[in-house]
C-alpha cells in the first residue's frame, strides 16, 4: 500500500506524472484528485473492508510486529553511518557475506560484543563470522525470516535484534565511506 495523498495535492507533479506546459497544470490535477477522493464511499485506508481483512487475517494490529516488518519502512541518507548499518545488517541477516563485507574497509573490525561471536577483525573474518558462526537461516513457506530492524524510521543507529533485544551500534565510516568500525552496544538493562 502507498500512501499517495501524504501531502495537500500528493505528488501531483512528481516523477511518472505526465509533463505539461500548462502553468495551471498542478491545481486542475489536485482539483481532479480532490473530486474523485470525495466521491469515494470509503474515504480512509482504516474504513477500507480488504485493509481490515488483512489486518484480520495476516497483520493483527496496527503498530503490531508484523504490521511494521511488512509496512513500515525507515530512511537514511546515502553514504551516511546508518545507511551503511542497514545494508550490512540485511546482508548479515541473509547470510550474504560477500554483500556484507563489500560495505567493510579491508581492515574493518567488528565487535558483536557477545561472547558467542566476540569480534572478527578484517573483511575476510567477517564474511566467515557470517558463512560460519552465525545460525543459518531456514524460511518455510513463505516465513519472514528472523532479522533486525532500525528502531527509529528516520533517525540513529538504535537497533531491534531478531529476539527483540534493543542495542545500539557505534559505527565508524573511513574516507571513502566503508565500515572501519561496527561495534554492538547494549541497551537491554
Amino acid at each position: 500500500m502507498v500512501e499517495v495523498m501524504a501531502c495537500p495535492g500528493g505528488c501531483l507533479g512528481g516523477g511518472g506524472e505526465p509533463k505539461s506546459d500548462d502553468p495551471d497544470i498542478l491545481s486542475k490535477r489536485m482539483k481532479g484528485i480532490y473530486n474523485i477522493d470525495a466521491s469515494k464511499r470509503i474515504r480512509k485506508s482504516h474504513e477500507n473492508e480488504e485493509v481490515q481483512q488483512l489486518y484480520h487475517d495476516m497483520l493483527g494490529e496496527p503498530l503490531s510486529e508484523t504490521s511494521e516488518r511488512l509496512l513500515h519502512t525507515s530512511h537514511a541518507p546515502r553514504g551516511s553511518a546508518r545507511e551503511k548499518l542497514s545494508r550490512f545488517l540485511s546482508a548479515a541477516d541473509h547470510r550474504d557475506a560477500k554483500q556484507a563485507s563489500s560495505l567493510c574497509a579491508h581492515d574493518v573490525v567488528w565487535n558483536t560484543n557477545t561472547e558467542t561471536y566476540g569480534a572478527a577483525c578484517g573483511k575476510d573474518a567477517v564474511e566467515s563470522l557470517i558463512q560460519e558462526k552465525l545460525p543459518k537461516v531456514v524460511k518455510q513457506c513463505g516465513e519472514e525470516f528472523p532479522r533486525h530492524r532500525l528502531a527509529s524510521p528516520i533517525e540513529g543507529t538504535d537497533v531491534i535484534g531478531p529476539d527483540g533485544s534493543k542495542y545500539r551500534f557505534d559505527v565508524i565510516l573511513d574516507k571513502d565511506g566503508l565500515i572501519q568500525r561496527l561495534t554492538r552496544v547494549n541497551m537491554d538493562v
